[in-house]
């Protein structure tokens, strides 16, 4: 019989890089040897704890009685399910996927930071059986290194599989574009924390030819008011969420991801496997993916001078922009490949569920 195994989402509607990667394990071969359920937290966990919400988690956990649970952290999501798992006699079963940590997140009080850091993190840590991290810095996090029963390794997320080849000029000619423009595209959360304050600064600098792509949920408002002061708005594009991100990829020319912090962005992901080359800052998991001066350019957080310099060097180069882009979509085949990364996960869910 198949193992069963509860993947947690916090939101069914989020389309960021967690329940992206939930969605892809869930569509992935592993489908051959467990059978996934979801479990849910709809609910709005803000910044206070929520025990109706715990005891609703621990009650579905104990109806389904699961051979592995395997959710995200280290966020407020990840303790709700490391203590419903906990109280419901499932703790050994549990395995924490760690994509992130709320205490480094910008804009938050030095309070909401200290009560993370040292009290809801370390907890979670410590009542989840094994915890694996998505990349390297995060592995070397000190809540991790003294926190962590069970360290089950670095494990990344998964490329996805594009399943249908698009034209360049299907998603340009949808606005207009010149075979002369260059099209920067950034895909993700519209927040500062990505440096889209940054990025906009950069577009300041550059030639007219030079677009922006915004594709996209979050302060939307705030940064086309930001573009409009500039002057730049003619040629910044604010898309919102869309649900044909690959086709837009396709007929981008560069991909640009200046933000502050991450650990293993599956926008990044998708734009290797689109075949862009990347202009990405020295963070996280960003420099497990690009490799300064062969898949894209690495730069310097928080320098928009920095970022300008690296996308006019890159369009000067047409031949290795081109070269670049082929060795991010090669890193996606082989490295990066599901068959790969999930054989890794595979290994993780076996020594849990013997």
């Amino acid at each position: 019989m198949k193992k069963k195994v509860l993947l947690s989402f916090y939101n069914t509607k989020q389309i960021g890089g967690p329940s992206t990667a939930m969605r892809r394990i869930m569509n992935s071969k592993l489908c051959e040897h467990y059978e996934f359920r979801q479990i849910v937290i709809n609910e709005h966990l803000g910044k206070i704890i929520k025990p109706k919400v715990i005891l609703r988690l621990m009650r579905e956990i104990k109806k389904e009685k699961p051979d592995i649970i395997y959710f995200t952290g280290m966020q407020l999501h990840g303790f709700y399910m490391a203590f419903a798992s906990w109280l419901a006699g499932f703790s050994k079963k549990t395995i924490m996927v760690v994509r992130g940590s709320s205490g480094d997140a910008m804009n938050v009080s030095k309070l909401f930071r200290f009560l993370f850091r040292k009290i809801i993190e370390p907890i979670t840590c410590r009542l989840t059986y094994i915890t694996h991290t998505v990349c390297q810095e995060m592995a070397n996090n000190p809540i991790i290194k003294s926190n962590v029963k069970n360290f089950g390794g670095v494990i990344h997320n998964a490329a996805p599989i594009i399943e249908k080849n698009y034209s360049k000029n299907e998603f340009r000619n949808e606005l207009n574009f010149k075979e002369k423009d260059v099209l920067l595209v950034y895909t993700g959360r519209i927040v500062a924390d990505k440096g889209i304050d940054i990025l906009l600064e950069a577009m300041t600098i550059l030639d007219d030819s030079v677009k922006l792509i915004l594709v996209g949920d979050g302060n939307i408002d705030k940064y086309k008011s930001l573009s409009q002061k500039t002057n730049i708005a003619h040629r910044t594009f604010f898309l919102g969420r869309r649900d044909d991100i690959f086709k837009i990829l396709a007929g981008c020319d560069i991909f640009v991801f200046p933000t502050f912090h991450e650990n293993l962005s599956n926008s990044l992901l998708e734009a290797c496997a689109s075949g862009l080359p990347v202009i990405a800052t020295n963070v996280g998991g960003n420099p497990e993916v690009i490799s300064d001066g062969a898949e894209g350019y690495l730069i310097s957080p928080g320098n928009p001078n920095e970022l300008a310099n690296a996308i006019n060097r890159m369009i000067q180069d047409k031949e290795c922009m081109k070269r670049m882009g082929e060795l991010a979509k090669y890193k996606m085949n082989t490295e990066f490949s599901q068959e790969n990364i999930y054989e890794e996960l595979n290994r993780l869910f076996t020594s849990i569920s013997n």
